[in-house]
């Protein structure tokens, strides 16, 4: 934080728009790690505001889901939402398909979290083509995970191994520890909800 705040000043001084984006971008970042919402609003705002003054859309964008985030994590689902569509309208304008999966993986989270998962599951769905696509494949797997959870969400359990099983096998080919923990979570709630609870239980303990 003290790299950011030194940096800050400096930019500041100089009056370099494109560089303060990256700076608040950096600080916004850190608080909301630190759960310090309010300050993180305000850095993310202040990106956003620049962005706009210098009229430069991806950074407009990327301020817009962070701010989403940032909702997110307060619990404000329709300003979240609201956010990321945003968000994801201004990167179809632009053809970013990196930034498009995760505009739509964040608003397929949110509609999860409300229990809308016909919307959830039309998000993490062009999420995970839109990731195919372009062979991002952190986003390919984060997607299929979150589709395989909401199938076992939704009672259909007859889905979810083809997104769990080939998540699980893409995480660990990529030597992703977060995103093979990820697999095995949601794949041991899979066999909990089936009453498989040795599966379940050989999972956890992985």
């Amino acid at each position: 934080m003290e790299y950011y705040l030194k940096a800050l000043e400096l930019r500041e001084e100089s009056e370099d728009g494109r560089a303060l984006i990256y700076i608040y971008s950096g600080i916004g970042s850190i608080y909301r790690y630190q759960n310090n919402y309010e300050l993180a609003l305000e850095s993310f705002n202040n990106c956003l505001s620049i962005s706009e003054e210098l009229d430069l859309k991806n950074e407009i964008a990327y301020s817009k889901y962070n701010i989403g985030l940032v909702h997110d994590d307060l619990q404000d689902y329709e300003k979240a939402l609201s956010y990321f569509q945003e968000s994801l309208e201004i990167r179809r304008a632009i053809n970013e398909k990196n930034g498009m999966a995760s505009s739509e993986e964040a608003l397929g989270e949110t509609y999860s979290t409300l229990g809308d998962y016909e919307k959830a599951l039309h998000h993490h769905l062009e999420a995970l083509a839109i990731a195919t696509e372009i062979d991002n494949k952190w986003s390919v797997i984060s997607a299929l995970i979150s589709i395989g959870n909401i199938y076992t969400k939704t009672g259909q359990y007859g889905k979810v191994l083809q997104y769990l099983d080939r998540a699980m096998e893409m995480a660990m080919e990529i030597n992703s520890r977060t995103l093979t923990k990820r697999s095995y979570i949601n794949l041991s709630v899979y066999y909990e909800a089936i009453d498989a609870y040795e599966s379940a239980l050989d999972l956890s303990l992985i």
